[in-house]
């Protein structure tokens, strides 16, 4: 029986670990999308009231606490990911040298990751003394400076372009997938991943949406998120809140599962094909694998996964039937 093609085509056997641990980081992204979206769906509390002229106001009475799992499952997700890449350099290493690395040498080979070449460059004369094997001129060296910020031009934007555009901005806020991790795990590491309460956006049926605010904005209780409707107007109001992480040393805030989703795109579509095979693969490392007790090779669990993403996954299981209810729009009615 023919066997289908897979990432194992290119991926070595000895690797297979790091496929199950970006799997992983899946699992951990599918537990934190989902309660994302659970808390989304009932994230605010609404009153109606009068103003001082005579109108009603939509206001926010109450906001649900984000759960506290969230930021531990990101940081769980982001030491997988920067952990996959290490192991991957740390195996080609011992390859290239043809023996296990001494402990005093193993504990220096990581996957540098440097704003400049200038800052690039010095670290691989330095790493060059204790392992010649990331030193310039060598094979692994090349790859791996090309994948770093100054070299690579991908970038993850904080919201996407079409709906920045759709917004009138004009701030360009992408970031290096590389360097969002490395602040991601820093921060993980010595203070703490931070979620704010929430973020909505509010839009009314009554106006044009184009002409409304569609940009994420902090909400707290008491805000008002539609005013100045007349007695007797009905006024559909669609408020989409979301929780939001903000990007270390940075002033946007994100979603946290679309964020994770696509530093974990660009590291086992581009950047662990390009360490281990010299240039992304038509076969990637699948995204869903089965990590339980079901008596399979790694082998095979792997070229049994599936490539659709958890982020994708959670919003197409979780997100559309979730946010498909009668909850929206929520109407401001003629009072009693």
């Amino acid at each position: 029986m023919t066997q289908t093609s897979s990432a194992l085509d290119w991926l070595p056997a000895e690797l297979s670990p790091v496929a199950l641990r970006l799997a992983r980081a899946d699992e951990l992204q599918y537990e934190l999308e989902k309660l994302c979206l659970e808390w989304s769906s009932r994230a605010l509390g609404f009153a109606q009231v009068w103003n001082d002229e005579g109108l009603l106001d939509l206001t926010v009475s109450a906001i649900r606490p984000v759960p506290p799992a969230i930021t531990t499952l990101f940081g769980e997700a982001v030491n997988h990911l920067r952990a996959a890449i290490d192991n991957v350099v740390f195996h080609l290493v011992e390859k290239a040298r043809g023996s296990t690395l001494p402990p005093a040498q193993a504990r220096k080979v990581e996957m540098p990751i440097r704003q400049s070449a200038d800052s690039f460059a010095e670290w691989s004369k330095k790493i060059a003394k204790h392992v010649p094997e990331l030193g310039p001129g060598t094979t692994l060296n090349q790859r791996i400076e090309s994948a770093q910020p100054f070299a690579d031009r991908t970038v993850i934007m904080s919201i996407p372009i079409g709906l920045a555009k759709m917004m009138g901005g004009t701030s360009h806020d992408g970031v290096h997938p590389l360097l969002l991790l490395q602040g991601y795990s820093n921060e993980d590491k010595h203070r703490m991943i931070r979620p704010v309460a929430c973020r909505s956006i509010a839009t009314r049926d009554d106006l044009p949406f184009i002409a409304q605010d569609l940009g994420w904005k902090e909400i707290n209780e008491g805000d008002v998120v539609a005013s100045d409707v007349e007695e007797g107007t009905l006024v559909g109001v669609t408020a989409r809140t979301a929780v939001h992480i903000q990007r270390p040393e940075r002033a946007e805030w994100v979603v946290p599962g679309a964020e994770l989703s696509q530093i974990h795109d660009f590291i086992a579509d581009i950047l662990i094909p390009t360490l281990v095979a010299g240039a992304p693969n038509t076969e990637t490392l699948p995204r869903q694998v089965d990590l339980s007790d079901s008596g399979e090779t790694a082998e095979q669990r792997i070229r049994a996964g599936k490539s659709e993403s958890a982020h994708r996954r959670a919003n197409r299981e979780i997100g559309e039937p979730l946010f498909a209810d009668a909850n929206l729009p929520r109407i401001i009615p003629m009072p009693d």
